[in-house]
């Protein structure tokens, strides 16, 4: 599943440079809130697709952000826009693919291939607005 701008991280390759989160004490850090929602919820994507009550998705980004406020910097969480015109087919073709990545994962499912329909169920995470809420 491709999430944001396709090629962006490999463009900025030259520029970027590891750092320890210590570096960035008294400064402040702006964090990708779905970002971190989506990789919070691959921990836990089989209860999702089950409808399973977690919040596994949520302690995960709790456990990051205290990670950033521990080493003294400031969090700024930063959640999307509303959907643009311009990212309608994008938007779709996401919405289908997760779609058929959820069906495939049930399918393999009722296989008894769990690993693998789990990695299906993670493909297949729509991040909802009561997540988010969370």
């Amino acid at each position: 599943i491709l999430m944001g701008i396709p090629g962006l991280l490999q463009v900025l390759k030259s520029i970027q440079q590891k750092k320890h989160l210590r570096e960035y004490k008294g400064q402040k850090v702006a964090i990708d809130a779905y970002c971190w929602l989506h990789k919070g919820a691959y921990s836990c994507a089989l209860e999702l697709a089950k409808g399973i009550p977690t919040k596994k998705y949520v302690e995960f980004c709790n456990k990051r952000l205290n990670m950033i406020i521990s080493a003294g910097a400031v969090p700024i969480i930063v959640f999307d826009g509303g959907r643009l015109p311009m990212k309608r087919e994008v938007e779709k073709g996401r919405s289908e693919n997760r779609e058929h990545s959820r069906i495939e994962g049930d399918a393999l499912w009722k296989e008894g291939k769990t690993r693998l329909a789990v990695r299906k169920y993670a493909e297949g995470i729509s991040i909802s607005g009561r997540m988010v809420y969370e």
